[in-house]
């Protein structure tokens, strides 16, 4: 699979790069696009769904995946493919690539002191917040407040108290402690990830305290959503600010549907321009389609205007990737 990508890539940006020529989608039945597709589909996560027909005839459906969690997948793939023993430093080059590494702090949630750690990293590892991350994933989003990209990360990395206490040099007795989490190192391309699920269900009716069964929606409204920031500046988040950490945006993946059905499509950023990727249909956009949540996408854009205003589809914005500026 890993081969058969390393093949495609190439092939479908090689003309635009080397002649200016517009990006053309690939034929269903491309041998290498079916390659990956079928290997992906020996995995249960992604593997098609069978179902009984009228007739009693088993019919495959493709199960509705996940952009975020095939890309993840496809990683851990590249990463099982590495002979080792050729590359001995691949893992430090994948990290480079795609990990967050991150630091984490404990304050006095008294007196803000800073409370040592244990110089023993086997009891007290430096990097205890959690391990290194493919970016922020589960971004949750506040209907009333959805906010923007940077307030989902600042979310992501804002201080917590705990029910841990320790003995804080100040107070001379134990307190609540605050972790901070800072960015240690960060990669060349950051993902971002949105949890467009809420429940529902209405609250209890007095004097009932009993909660109605949960009833998942997905976020569709515009107003509920959080607008996207074509630049990002986490600087602030480092565990060292002196030096600017800059990311741009580069595509966006977001999904027409319900949440166990519907479409992903793709806008993505070959510079300096813009592109629409809708299943066959590939279209120069402006960066301000990328930049609106929900994308509204006509059926038929590169048609006239009456076949453009036809039909229009929202898709709500879930996965973004970033790529980090030098």
């Amino acid at each position: 699979m890993v081969c058969a990508m390393k093949e495609l890539i190439p092939r479908y940006w090689g003309d635009y790069r080397m002649n200016g020529q517009e990006p053309m989608p690939f034929e269903p039945d491309d041998t290498m696009l079916r390659q990956i597709y079928n290997y992906s589909a020996k995995n249960e996560t992604f593997r098609p769904i069978e179902v009984m027909g009228i007739n009693g005839k088993i019919t495959l459906i493709d199960r509705q995946c996940d952009a975020e969690e095939w890309m993840t997948y496809f990683l851990g793939e590249c990463r099982e493919a590495t002979d080792k023993e050729v590359v001995p430093d691949w893992e430090a080059s994948y990290r480079a690539l795609f990990e967050f590494e991150f630091e984490e702090r404990r304050y006095c949630n008294t007196c803000d002191i800073d409370i040592p750690r244990n110089p023993d990293p086997a009891i007290d590892p430096p990097r205890s917040f959690k391990p290194p991350s493919l970016g922020f994933n589960g971004c949750s989003i506040d209907r009333n407040n959805p906010g923007t990209i940077v307030t989902a990360i600042d979310d992501q990395l804002a201080d917590e108290v705990g029910l841990i206490t320790k003995d804080c040099p100040a107070c001379k007795s134990n307190r609540l402690v605050r972790k901070r989490f800072r960015i240690d190192a960060a990669p060349e391309y950051m993902l971002v990830k949105f949890n467009l699920v809420y429940n529902a269900a209405p609250p209890p009716s007095p004097p009932s305290t009993v909660p109605q069964p949960p009833d998942m929606c997905k976020i569709t409204e515009a107003s509920e959503l959080p607008e996207i920031d074509e630049i990002l500046d986490l600087t602030q988040h480092q565990v060292d600010p002196s030096t600017k950490l800059m990311y741009r945006l580069v595509a966006v993946l977001p999904h027409l549907g319900a949440l166990d059905c519907g479409h992903w499509i793709a806008t993505v950023r070959k510079y300096p321009r813009w592109y629409n990727i809708n299943d066959g249909d590939v279209n120069q956009v402006k960066v301000n389609f990328a930049l609106s949540n929900p994308e509204v996408v006509p059926e038929n854009l590169s048609g006239t205007g009456e076949e453009r205003e036809k039909k229009n589809n929202k898709f709500q914005m879930v996965v973004l990737m970033y790529a980090r500026i030098p």
